[in-house]
């Protein structure tokens, strides 16, 4: 069983890896993600401000596909998180993004207008 949720983030930072490492034991764990990372309301009677929290939203090429290197931080996101048990445990997955109101920026920057 699964439920879906959309919601709407601030999002203030993005980064994308991929590669291998060691682990203790000698065994290779491979990882390829990108993750943004949005702010989230600290609450609570001695808490002010916001923290952050990073979501995967897919694989390293994401970054590209979303086209993060020409989008001004900070952006608002909408983020479709399915949430998912196994009777113990709740995980969350981002199944779905989106930037909202703003369109990538020109990846040559203002100068290569007056260049073209």
């Amino acid at each position: 069983m699964s439920m879906d949720a959309v919601y709407s983030a601030k999002v203030v930072g993005v980064t994308s890896a991929k590669g291998s490492f060691k682990d203790d034991s000698g065994k290779v764990i491979e990882y390829d993600n990108t993750k943004v990372f949005v702010e989230i309301a600290l609450r609570g009677e001695t808490a002010r401000g916001i923290a952050t929290e990073a979501f995967k939203i897919g694989p390293s090429n994401a970054y590209l596909a979303h086209r993060f290197a020409t989008v001004k931080l900070p952006f608002d996101a909408k983020l479709t998180v399915r949430k998912t048990t196994n009777g113990r445990e709740t995980r969350e997955e981002v199944i779905a993004f989106e930037v909202v109101g703003q369109a990538p920026a020109n990846p040559l920057g203002p100068e290569s207008k007056a260049a073209a």
